[in-house]
């Protein structure tokens, strides 16, 4: 708790309430509201507390009197911290014993956390298969975006029908982006480089910003490796598709190539991600780096890496356990388990396969 700060809460109860508490003391002072002229009194009473730490003593009185008054409510300021909300949760936790829980109510800055009795309050009714995903990746959005949103409240604008305009602005926009995220995937499933080519004119946006399909966490790019639809591939990546974007499975084109031993696609990646001029596709798998070994990306690049750095690029983009070292030779980093691989023996240690 807070120590040394006074915390000021409203009561809001019958007079059964105060009856059944008349005997005992309340750790809080009554004291009076500051209404500006013109304005309409709050209701209930204003209570104040000298230190945080009175507040689970607050709670253990306010509970025995909701079993006079089980509309009774205790309101808390909508200008608590998002720390100082959490205190008030946590209090109700190991004080309410069951009998009290908290609910959050308002929009934005008047939106204020209250402690009732448990089931006094109508249910909020629960939402949709898709509102949740609406609230799910909306939420994620305004995150990503600095929108100032919390999770249950977000559930309530979109039961409600309530959103902010920067919400439905930021809605409609990343909406708009997935539908056309949607036919990429289609088109890059189907091998369709053309109309692959004609989405990309049309919104350049979709590709550039690596953008995956939130419905079935794929991207344009990984279907496409992952089919082995090499044209496909390099004309997303000509209009500017990041090599390193990951899908909803946090994985990289790279990595799907790998997993579906597309090695055609493997190659157009890896030159991609290495910068490297374009080469025919078509080349021979065994031209290319064979999942598990641990020269598999050195002899992939090696007549095509034209800077060092672009080693470890490579090998974050596929998981590999492979460094590089000078003059651009494969190194077999020592085994975090046993310390003791070595160059050559590629996790060789029973403890660490």
């Amino acid at each position: 708790m807070p120590e040394g700060d006074a915390l000021s809460v409203r009561l809001i109860a019958e007079p059964e309430f105060h009856e059944r508490l008349a005997r005992r003391d309340c750790c809080a002072n009554e004291v009076d509201d500051e209404v500006a002229d013109g304005a309409q009194p709050l209701p209930g009473i204003c209570l104040q507390l000298a230190h945080w730490n009175d507040l689970p003593q607050l709670l253990a009185w306010f509970r025995e009197g909701c079993d006079a008054d089980a509309q009774a409510e205790l309101m808390f300021s909508p200008t608590l911290s998002k720390h100082q909300r959490a205190l008030v949760h946590q209090a109700v936790e190991g004080v309410g014993l069951g009998v009290l829980e908290t609910i959050s109510s308002g929009f934005g800055a008047n939106r204020y956390v209250s402690v009732v009795k448990h089931g006094a309050k109508p249910r909020k009714p629960p939402l949709t298969e898709a509102q949740q995903h609406k609230q799910t990746w909306l939420y994620k959005w305004a995150r990503d975006a600095d929108t100032p949103v919390s999770w249950d409240e977000l559930g309530e604008r979109i039961t409600t029908n309530n959103m902010t305009p920067e919400l439905s602005e930021l809605w409609s926009r990343k909406s708009a982006q997935q539908k056309v995220v949607q036919k990429l995937c289609e088109a890059a499933s189907k091998g369709d480089a053309e109309a692959v080519k004609a989405i990309a004119a049309e919104s350049p946006d979709a590709i550039t910003e690596g953008i995956f399909d939130v419905l079935t966490s794929s991207g344009p790019l990984h279907l496409a490796a992952d089919a082995g639809h090499v044209a496909v591939l390099e004309a997303l990546l000509a209009a500017g598709a990041p090599v390193d974007a990951l899908d909803g499975h946090k994985l990289t084109a790279l990595q799907v190539s790998r997993k579906s031993d597309q090695s055609d696609a493997e190659g157009v990646l890896l030159r991609a991600a290495t910068g490297s001029p374009a080469a025919p596709a078509g080349l021979a798998k065994a031209q290319l780096p064979q999942k598990g070994s641990a020269t598999s990306l050195a002899s992939a690049s090696d007549s095509t890496r034209s800077e060092q750095g672009s080693s470890s690029y490579l090998a974050s983009l596929a998981g590999s356990d492979v460094s590089f070292g000078s003059g651009g030779q494969s190194v077999q980093r020592p085994c975090s388990a046993c310390e003791s691989c070595q160059p050559g023996a590629w996790r060789q240690q029973p403890q660490c396969r």
